[in-house]
């Protein structure tokens, strides 16, 4: 549910969101309840899990032993956990036989409150239910499946979640130390469950925790990041341009002395390095070696750290440096064709006259460099004279795929 995600931006409801979207956005039909076809919905009343459902069952209890709730109505549900008792342990849990929404919302929210009640000892279960019960689930699909169904639960949930603020954050954190120290833990977790945690719950960090917890996330981002690449299981793998936005929207808050300093001693890299750099005057600026510190950041490809770079006074040397960088990461595959239009744009080069060298030395390198690079040239659209994209075809050996990119260019009006 991408669409809800991004709706709910930057505030609290982006972590609600994913917990809904991952799995009741996926689209695909499944059967719609009887609520939704008599065109009834009750909204949840209340925050968090409706918890009067009926007596609590042993791990192994025969399913017969299970009471029919599929008519049932949700209660009032309560503010906090205290409506759990010490030590209660959960009915595993199940959607079978239930038709309202309102009651498939109340049963998950009442399971995740009570893996949240048992501490970090219940951390691992809660991913572990996450990836089970809301990444990967048709039960809750069938409920969920339509935007219009979810947003009705937004405003519950960040209730929910900001009224287990600290259990919430707990468990944040020790996905992150786990990625960053223990990352085998996560091989067989779909990268979904987890980008709840990089792009839902990283949002709302800086406004959720102090200084000093803040940087210890900082820390478990720069260890997963400093990971060569492809050494990650891949679920983490996959979580690095995420992690990588999300060590941006965590920079310190620093004085222009500090951050000088810390440009300078190398402290601050990659995306944390562009924040601090946007931050300073020209003349501060001109101190300090641009090409060697923004280096990381082109090698990464990161479009956002990129287009961040656009205000900054880059000198001819700096250019010619990251135009390097740039060509080194197309090699690798780490860039695709509509980054390098983002540098080259970002690098002020937003003409064919200016883009031409850098085009060139791509295609002079050959392999992957010419492939992206001949690409992009699609992207100029009709900047580039149709006699250069003619020459490009007969100069070079290209895949098919990228022949058809200029081969279209050479048909446009």
């Amino acid at each position: 549910m991408r669409g809800l995600l991004i709706a709910c931006g930057w505030a609290v409801t982006v972590a609600a969101a994913f917990l809904l979207g991952e799995s009741m956005g996926r689209g695909g039909g499944g059967a719609s309840s009887p609520a939704r076809d008599e065109g009834v919905v009750r909204p949840l009343r209340a925050p968090p899990a409706a918890l009067d459902e009926g007596p609590v069952l042993a791990p192994g209890a025969p399913r017969s032993a299970i009471p029919d709730r599929s008519r049932e109505t949700p209660g009032p549900v309560a503010g906090s956990d205290a409506d759990l008792a010490t030590g209660e342990t959960l009915e595993p849990f199940t959607l079978e036989g239930v038709t309202d929404p309102d009651v498939a919302m109340a049963r998950l929210m009442r399971h995740v409150a009570a893996l949240l009640a048992k501490g970090e000892d219940g951390h691992l279960d809660l991913l572990l239910f996450l990836d089970e019960h809301v990444a990967n689930s048709e039960a809750l699909e069938r409920f969920f499946h339509r935007e219009e169904d979810a947003v009705r639960y937004i405003v519950p949930w960040v209730e929910f979640l900001v009224n287990r603020k600290g259990p919430v954050l707990d468990v944040v954190e020790s996905v992150f130390e786990t990625m960053a120290e223990r990352p085998e833990t996560f091989a067989e977790i779909d990268k979904d469950t987890l980008e709840i945690f990089t792009e839902g719950a990283a949002v709302v960090l800086p406004g959720a925790v102090d200084e000093e917890r803040l940087a210890k996330f900082r820390g478990y981002a720069r260890a997963i990041l400093d990971t060569p690449e492809g050494s990650l299981p891949e679920p983490v793998e996959k979580q690095r341009r995420r992690i990588q936005r999300a060590l941006a929207l965590w920079s310190p808050r620093l004085t222009p002395e500090d951050a000088v300093a810390r440009l300078k001693s190398g402290e601050l890299k990659g995306p944390e390095a562009v924040q601090a750099l946007r931050q300073l005057s020209p003349e501060q600026l001109q101190g300090l070696d641009l090409g060697t510190i923004l280096a990381p950041v082109v090698a990464g490809g990161d479009y956002r750290a990129l287009q961040a770079m656009r205000d900054l006074p880059l000198q001819p040397r700096d250019v010619d440096l990251l135009d390097g960088k740039m060509l080194e990461a197309a090699a690798t595959g780490k860039v695709r064709d509509w980054t390098v239009v983002q540098y080259l744009s970002s690098t002020k080069r937003h003409r064919w006259p200016q883009q031409q060298p850098f085009i060139e030395e791509g295609l002079g390198r050959g392999g992957q460099p010419a492939e992206t690079c001949a690409r992009a040239l699609g992207r100029f659209g009709g900047h580039v004279p149709k006699d250069y994209v003619r020459w490009v075809l007969e100069r070079h050996e290209l895949s098919e795929k990228t022949v058809r990119v200029l081969e279209r260019l050479l048909r446009e009006d």
